[in-house]
């Protein structure tokens, strides 16, 4: 029987081609994975990252005693600017609000990170929360119980300063915000880091509507 040597030479091209195409798409769906942790609108962690770094949590890298501390914020006045002077300066306010809060909140100080909850990405949250509107932020830190109250108060202090000394270009007027505050130590059981950190925003969440309540 003789040797089919053209299919034989082609085979291996074939295969390169396939591999090839195969290292391609793993390339595209890295980047764009990567795309997705960051918020396209204010260039701060998104509810992707969020969703990355709850599934990512290593609790045992921990001490147990250790804090956990949520911040949900909501940065007012989004909906006026986008009926008054629309949504391209809706989204200007949006962007002053989330570089006046990285500057509140220092990449590196207690491991404290700010992420954007855009309503786009608000389905794929671990979370589920269902009202994402773009203009409301999380900070998640931790830190040992014995200082639990002085960092509350340094949140409290660092936010309100910021609120004084920060100016918005789209309204002329301080960049003005609500927050709630939420502190949970990590559990010892095998609760999944899933329930916990729902658990801990829900609360923070509560505390956030308290003051819209009030205000």
């Amino acid at each position: 029987m003789a040797l089919d040597f053209k299919k034989s030479t082609n085979e291996p091209k074939k295969i390169i081609d396939e591999a090839d195409k195969l290292t391609l798409k793993l390339a595209e769906k890295a980047n764009k994975f990567d795309l997705l942790q960051t918020d396209s609108l204010t260039r701060l962690p998104s509810v992707f990252a969020l969703n990355s770094t709850i599934e990512a949590f290593d609790r045992k890298k921990y001490d147990q005693n250790t804090v956990v501390i949520c911040i949900y914020i909501d940065l007012k006045g989004v909906k006026a600017i986008n009926d008054s002077l629309g949504h391209d300066k809706g989204d200007e306010y949006i962007k002053e609000g989330g570089l006046a809060l990285s500057s509140c909140f220092r990449s590196g100080d207690r491991a404290d990170v700010i992420y954007h909850l855009s309503s786009e990405s608000a389905n794929t949250s671990p979370v589920h929360r269902q009202h994402f509107d773009g203009d409301e932020y999380i900070v998640l830190f931790t830190c040992s119980p014995d200082v639990v109250n002085e960092v509350n108060i340094k949140i409290r202090g660092r936010l309100e300063e910021t609120k004084k000394s920060t100016s918005s270009k789209v309204t002329n007027k301080p960049i003005d915000y609500r927050y709630g505050v939420s502190s949970q130590q990590l559990p010892s059981t095998d609760i999944s880091n899933q329930e916990f950190f729902k658990s801990l925003i829900d609360a923070a969440d509560i505390n956030l509507n308290k003051q819209r309540k009030n205000s």
